[in-house]
């Protein structure tokens, strides 16, 4: 087998993981959000963004660093809702 065989085969593996994440992820981001917790939502944000920018979900990366930078400017409110609402629904990769 060769390296860029690899390669990929590890790549699709950790694909996969990210995909199966998702959901424990999804579920961690409507608790913080019905907690306004906006410490948890900004980790778990941050984390989707650059998990899915790897991965090549870049519509996925794009709504979670959206909604991450809303949060730092400290906007908790029925924009981010929406928008989270939508990542959510996005995130059954």
């Amino acid at each position: 087998m060769s390296g860029n065989e690899q390669y990929e085969q590890r790549m699709a593996a950790l694909r996969s993981r990210f995909a199966e994440r998702c959901s424990s992820d999804a579920a961690i981001l409507r608790k913080a959000w019905e907690e306004r917790d906006a410490i948890e939502l900004r980790q778990v944000l941050h984390s989707v963004a650059g998990n899915a920018g790897v991965f090549g979900y870049t519509a996925l990366s794009a709504s979670a660093r959206q909604i991450e930078e809303a949060l730092d400017s400290g906007s908790i409110d029925a924009i981010i809702e929406g928008e989270l609402g939508k990542l959510l629904r996005d995130m059954d990769v």
